[in-house]
């Protein structure tokens, strides 16, 4: 019982942190977004090239600031990596413990995710508002749109993760959601961890040689959408 609300109470003050270090990142691209549109549509009198090259330093920047706070939090809470990919035994009183906590954190999370979608749905209104006021050869608009977009969608993600976070510490002492014992597969971490290292080195490779780093991010999406389907297949295929 110690050990589980040990965990619960670090991870809890961990989820800010990490929640704002998430939003960082998808902040990091908005000045590369518009120093280049700006360079490109005559906005500012400075070559694009050079625009570019600062607003991926910029971007480096703000990702190394966000590493900052992603390295010792997750050194924080390596010792308890077992929780995730152990099988665990909870004597009763724990387990109840832990469930009435969890439902007591529930109408929380449901409002968290609530607000987080909402800041989603309405991180897309900007583009469809430059599309009816603007011009379609007005350019820059639609940029400026896309970097308000990442500025509420990092809103939205910050709700995510914090809630996200602190429900899944709940799940992880359970054994349930995403945390169930057959999920806890050696064989699923290690295809995970190559997935997620090969989709880190094409989204960088990309970036970096077309420098078009306001369309790359889509990689990341997409890719959370594959992984869920090879998940979902090879639980399938090993249960049969």
């Amino acid at each position: 019982m110690e050990e589980a609300n040990t965990f619960i109470r670090i991870r809890e003050e961990i989820a800010p942190k990490i929640a704002f270090a998430v939003s960082l990142c998808i902040l990091s691209p908005i000045c590369l977004i518009l120093l280049t549109g700006a360079a490109e549509y005559k906005i500012i009198g400075a070559d694009e090239d050079r625009m570019a090259m600062l607003g991926v330093l910029i971007l480096l920047v703000i990702v190394a600031a966000a590493v900052t706070i992603f390295v010792p939090y997750g050194m924080r809470l390596s010792k308890y990596d077992y929780i995730e990919k152990e099988i665990l035994e909870l004597d009763s009183y724990t387990e109840n413990m832990i469930r009435d906590m969890r439902e007591e954190y529930r109408p929380i999370f449901g409002r968290k995710i609530t607000v987080g979608v909402t800041f989603s749905v309405i991180s897309v209104l900007p583009l469809f508002l430059m599309g009816v006021i603007f011009d379609p050869d007005d350019g820059f608009h639609f940029i400026a749109a896309v970097a308000l977009l990442l500025a509420v969608l990092s809103v939205a993600v910050n709700l995510f993760v914090k809630a996200g976070i602190t429900w899944d510490s709940y799940n992880k002492l359970l054994q349930e959601g995403d945390y169930t014992k057959a999920d806890k597969d050696k064989t699923l971490d290690a295809v995970t961890s190559v997935y997620w290292l090969i989709i880190t080195a094409i989204y960088l490779a990309y970036s970096f040689i077309t420098f078009r780093w306001h369309v790359s991010w889509i990689i990341w999406p997409i890719a959370g959408v594959v992984y869920a389907i090879i998940k979902e297949i090879y639980k399938a295929v090993k249960n049969d």
